[in-house]
């Protein structure tokens, strides 16, 4: 799992890239996973991620929500190797 400290809404753009790079640098051997419990808004739909994307992760926007730290959530699964 990955959590990041937001302290701006642009970091969120950041951290959406992030996962971008994961998923597009290890294709297959790292996908996302739901998250449960799910408390979160989803991405932004102004980053790198689709919209199935945007809904795997959690964003708790410190502007949108008072006297919060602000967090970005993705949860990852590595994919197992066929030996």
């Amino acid at each position: 799992m990955v959590c990041k400290v937001m302290v701006s809404p642009d970091l969120s753009q950041v951290t959406s890239h992030q996962v971008r790079f994961i998923l597009d640098h290890y294709k297959g051997a790292m996908t996302l996973e739901k998250q449960h419990p799910y408390l979160g808004s989803p991405g932004l739909a102004t980053t790198s991620l689709n919209e199935e994307e945007r809904n795997l992760v959690q964003r708790f926007d410190p502007t949108e929500m008072e006297e919060m730290t602000g967090f970005f959530i993705a949860k990852f699964k590595k994919a197992s190797r066929n030996t």
